[in-house]
């Protein structure tokens, strides 16, 4: 029995993967930040202590940093959905996969959204 060997016109990843691989690469720096926004110390006598700084913070400099928490959330979303609109674009072949990782990253900042709107 002779196997089929499929040729494919496609010689490597052309303009639009590269930018999905960028918009990959884009919203994995996000959900770092957002981690680093969200494990910053409560107070800001734990923030002078942990950083030895001199300088004070107003009283509300932990939730001016969860909006932009927030904000950033809404970004990774719309990258997400951004991204798996271009892929759906290029999705001709049946051995296309949509990437896995804008997927669970889009749904989890969806989820944070939410969750922030509503507690």
């Amino acid at each position: 029995m002779e196997e089929k060997t499929i040729h494919h016109r496609r010689k490597g990843p052309d303009r639009l993967l590269i930018l999905i691989n960028v918009l990959i690469l884009i919203s994995f720096f996000i959900v770092f930040l957002i981690i680093i926004i969200v494990l910053l110390p409560e107070t800001s006598q734990q923030l002078l202590d942990y950083r030895k700084l001199d300088a004070s913070y107003g009283e509300n400099w932990k939730s001016s940093l969860l909006q932009y928490a927030l904000y950033l959330m809404i970004l990774q979303v719309l990258i997400s959905v951004a991204g798996l609109i271009i892929r759906s674009a290029r999705h001709k072949r049946r051995t296309d996969r949509y990437p896995a990782s804008l997927i669970t990253l889009g749904i989890l900042s969806l989820i944070g959204v939410v969750l922030f709107i509503v507690l």
